[in-house]
């Protein structure tokens, strides 16, 4: 409903990775209860949130009888696997400065977090919980972006002046 979250999985040795950040509007969970299998990752608040949840029977009775729930839940099922095909190829193919433009766009996703402000009251700190990227490199990615006016960055948050231009953000060349 409103604040954001980090969803992570920390392996048996202690590594943590972490999958994305939710941004108020956000929907999640639908899958492990599609599978009625436990969640494999954490969900941890990075700060003051609210979350809605929904019974699994009425989740599955929802399903079952009302079309337009059925292809809303398959939208976002679609929508969030093309963001974690995208975190992966920025994971497996590009600089830390790429993921953390990729992070920052993919929190504008509108059928991922509709109504989405265009400012994003986040820190560094949070960015790089978000992107897996150590907060300096955050720091170092944010001028990268802002010069060439894909950002505004002000203390304590980010402005999107162009989501496709972060989307497609490299820094071959620089």
């Amino acid at each position: 409903m409103d604040g954001l979250i980090k969803m992570s999985v920390v392996s048996v040795e202690g590594r943590h990775a972490t999958l994305t950040g939710l941004a108020a509007g956000a929907w999640f969970g639908e899958g492990p209860v599609l599978r009625s299998q436990a969640w494999e990752f954490d969900g941890v608040a990075l700060r003051d949130t609210r979350i809605a949840l929904i019974p699994k029977a009425t989740f599955l009775w929802l399903l079952d009888v009302n079309p337009a729930f059925s292809r809303y839940v398959i939208g976002q099922l679609n929508e969030r696997l093309a963001q974690f095909a995208s975190v992966i190829e920025a994971e497996r193919l590009e600089s830390a400065e790429t993921r953390v433009a990729r992070c920052l766009a993919w929190l504008y996703n509108p059928v991922l977090y509709p109504g989405v402000d265009l400012q994003l009251e986040l820190t560094q700190q949070e960015i790089g919980y978000l992107s897996g990227v150590p907060r300096q490199r955050v720091n170092g990615a944010l001028k990268l972006m802002q010069e060439r006016n894909l950002v505004r960055v002000s203390y304590g948050a980010v402005h999107i002046n162009d989501v496709q231009g972060l989307m497609s953000f490299r820094t071959e060349g620089v």
